[in-house]
């Protein structure tokens, strides 16, 4: 009885405390900056490499360029032009297929930041772009 309590005690506090810190402590801050903000993080094979991006709704940004974001206060080119409603043309497109096979446009910048096609196109404020803009405003 006293054994099962305790089990129990230490089960209920192991809950309570751990689990929600586990994004916290992955070791991979690729997977950190998206899951701490919200968002699901993606590994995209583009043909010559593989990237983690942050996929929230249906957009897609860079995990490192959330990193920047996120933890050192400097917008990456793909957030710059997403912001101020980009007009020209993708800089590199990249066709990008999640592990999972989902396939979609990705637009690289000369920094190296990534963002999907449709979300630069459609630009910040688009109602398409609802979620992917307060997941930006979710700044610690």
């Amino acid at each position: 009885m006293i054994l099962t309590t305790v089990l129990g005690l230490f089960l209920s506090v192991f809950t309570i405390t751990l689990v929600p810190n586990l994004a916290s402590a992955h070791p991979n801050p690729q997977y950190r900056a998206c899951t701490q903000h919200g968002a699901n993080f993606v590994v995209v094979d583009v043909g010559f490499d593989q990237i983690g991006v942050c996929q929230i709704d249906t957009s897609f940004v860079g995990a490192i360029d959330m990193i920047r974001y996120f933890w050192e206060s400097s917008e990456p080119q793909a957030l710059t032009s997403y912001f101020s409603g980009f007009s020209g043309v993708c800089p590199v497109r990249l066709q990008g297929v999640s592990l999972e096979g989902a396939s979609f446009e990705l637009c690289q910048f000369s920094d190296g930041s990534v963002i999907d096609e449709n979300s630069l196109l459609f630009g910040s404020g688009h109602p398409a772009q609802i979620k992917l803009d307060q997941f930006l405003k979710n700044q610690p």
